[in-house]
């Protein structure tokens, strides 16, 4: 523990991974850093992981069971690999575990005819194998099932009689002619 020049205490110690703790206490070690400390967060990383593995919490809920935070479960993530190993095993499984769990209870619902229309419909469309689909599949060939012949055609305009209009003038070509122009005056005279 070495003070750091500032008043009001020294450094934590330091953790696991021997870096320093990085929090400010008055005397000694930081709680999180002493036996007791490491013990108990031990607990509630035990705690967590048998509380998330079940599948039915989130991590968030999870992490308030083991009396953490769930930015503290993500903190312990970087500084314990073997807690990061197991978190992440137990994440692959949940989501099998949740997908099954769904299902069973969607079945259920078609089986009473407790559904409405559009999850039966949903269910046999993404889990019948292609026998109920949405998408349907329209080609289109040639002759005798060849590629489709395209043909190149050019169009010829004829020549844009206000750009000679313009020009003559003096005027800028992008402009078209002005109606008034000429000897012909507003009131037809």
């Amino acid at each position: 523990v070495r003070d750091r020049g500032r008043s009001g205490g020294t450094d934590g110690g330091s953790g696991r991974d021997g870096k320093p703790c990085g929090r400010r206490v008055k005397t000694g070690r930081c709680p999180s850093h002493s036996e007791a400390g490491v013990a108990e967060t031990d607990a509630k990383k035990a705690v967590f992981l048998e509380e998330y593995r079940g599948g039915l919490l989130s991590l968030k809920l999870a992490a308030e069971n083991a009396g953490a935070a769930a930015v503290t479960v993500w903190r312990w993530r970087q500084e314990d690999p073997s807690f990061d190993a197991a978190l992440g095993a137990i994440q692959e499984n949940i989501d099998d575990i949740r997908l099954t769990m769904v299902e069973d209870s969607l079945v259920a619902r078609c089986l009473k005819a407790d559904a409405p229309p559009a999850l039966m419909i949903f269910y046999l469309v993404n889990r019948s194998n292609g026998r109920w689909r949405h998408i349907q599949r329209h080609e289109h060939s040639g002759m005798g099932g060849g590629p489709i012949e395209t043909k190149h055609v050019h169009v010829y305009l004829p020549d844009n009689t206000r750009d000679s209009v313009n020009s003559n003038s003096g005027s800028n070509s992008n402009r078209a002619p002005s109606r008034a122009s000429g000897s012909v005056s507003r009131n037809g005279r």
